[in-house]
């Protein structure tokens, strides 16, 4: 490895380590904030973490797992204003709907990846 990979995989665990740090502080310390918005959090947070060091830092990557991941932690983050305004979308199937969203952005990223 690279002294560049070195540091990009130091960042991006620190960044997650980071964003787990300030979901769990946010969960607990906020009543409002539920489980699955802190996960919200979490997901929006590495997403953005990564799809900036996707950009600019070292080779250039395909951005698509990171902006899975901000679109997967944004509905987590609004599902109860969606399951307000849209009684269809109940939370189960934003949450199921999220796993799904992360798994194919994987999935196309590892098809891309070659």
């Amino acid at each position: 490895m690279s002294d560049v990979e070195d540091k990009r995989m130091h960042l991006i665990w620190a960044s997650v380590i980071l964003m787990l740090g300030v979901s769990i502080l946010v969960t607990y310390l906020v009543p409002a904030v539920g489980f699955w918005e802190g996960t919200g959090i979490f997901l929006t947070g590495v997403g953005v973490i990564s799809l900036c060091l996707a950009m600019f830092m070292g080779k250039r990557v395909s951005p698509v797992f990171p902006l899975f991941l901000i679109l997967a932690g944004v509905i987590l983050l609004v599902q109860g204003l969606l399951s307000a305004v849209f009684p269809v979308l109940t939370a189960p199937i934003l949450i199921g709907a999220a796993l799904v969203i992360v798994a194919a952005g994987a999935i196309l990223f590892l098809i891309l990846k070659k």
